[in-house]
């Protein structure tokens, strides 16, 4: 369909350059052509004919193309004219529209080209931004978080700060999904995620690694200020409240602590403890937090 639709257009284009060129023909007598502008009038109308049955691959932006369409249809049909007066002797109100629709043309084709450009950015920021979230809950993926620990690390390689990591992971989760189905289940892990966040300080960082598991990294946190962080965590999520089925389901996790230097431990030894530790809470009876020892 979509072949018969550039057919189509690109026929009723060619049928207006010709009745143009009829009636050139008919009321204007013949002039001396120069060859370079008859090559160079030929190549601009076909140059834009082309343009014109590419264009059809942004019909999913309407305004986009209808602003290519017509801009390309002027600038056509005016270097059609451009083309004739070449062989024949055109003056008058041909030639006073000839300059009005190549004007035009131009004026209309560098507005969709602005247009088209701010679309397409915003396409890439909208694409750059799936690539970095976790779709479900709007947090953070696993490798935009390796991103932003390792810029951390890079930026604060000679300072001797302490860092904290943790490791969360929702209780039962498999229970939930088994009782209530997916779609609470995935109603659980957004208000987690939103719970978390709120627990924060500014410029701390929490992400999605997957399935009903999170990952937090405090900057400059020893583990005095790690455990109160992860209690309020803890108690927070204990504290939530999810409606379903006229009655309120409640939902625990279980955190693992790790804090170190910069300088005595790396990014992947420090979750590596963080997620010993959160077995540990697990063991301990879940719905607490227990530090790496």
């Amino acid at each position: 369909m979509k072949a018969i639709a550039e057919r189509n257009r690109a026929f009723a284009v060619l049928f207006l350059v010709l009745l143009i060129s009829v009636f050139t023909a008919y009321h204007y007598p013949y002039a001396t052509p120069n060859a370079v502008d008859i090559v160079l009038e030929i190549t601009n109308v076909s140059a834009f004919i082309y343009l014109l049955l590419t264009f059809e691959q942004l019909r999913e932006d309407s305004g986009i193309y209808k602003v290519l369409f017509l801009s390309m249809s002027l600038l056509v049909v005016g270097n059609s004219i451009d083309l004739l007066d070449e062989f024949f002797v055109i003056d008058g109100i041909l030639d006073i529209t000839e300059d009005i629709v190549k004007s035009l043309g131009f004026i209309l084709f560098i507005f969709a080209c602005i247009h088209w450009v701010k679309h397409h950015k915003q396409q890439l920021a909208h694409m750059r931004h799936l690539a970095e979230i976790d779709s479900l809950t709007g947090v953070p993926n696993r490798r935009t978080f390796l991103k932003l620990t390792a810029e951390y690390f890079e930026l604060n390689e000679k300072d001797s700060l302490h860092v904290s990591l943790f490791v969360i992971d929702v209780d039962d989760f498999k229970d939930i999904n088994d009782t209530y189905g997916h779609p609470f289940g995935d109603e659980i892990l957004i208000e987690i995620a939103n719970t978390i966040k709120l627990a924060l300080r500014k410029g701390d960082y929490v992400a999605r690694l997957g399935g009903e598991e999170f990952v937090v990294f405090l900057k400059d946190a020893d583990s005095e200020e790690a455990t109160v962080t992860a209690e309020r965590i803890r108690l927070n999520v204990q504290n939530l409240n999810i409606y379903h089925n006229y009655k309120y389901v409640k939902c625990t996790v279980s955190i693992g602590i790790s804090t170190s230097s910069r300088h005595l431990l790396g990014f992947e030894e420090l979750y590596h403890r963080a997620d010993e530790a959160m077995y540990k809470a697990k063991s301990l009876g879940k719905n607490c937090y227990c530090s790496y020892t």
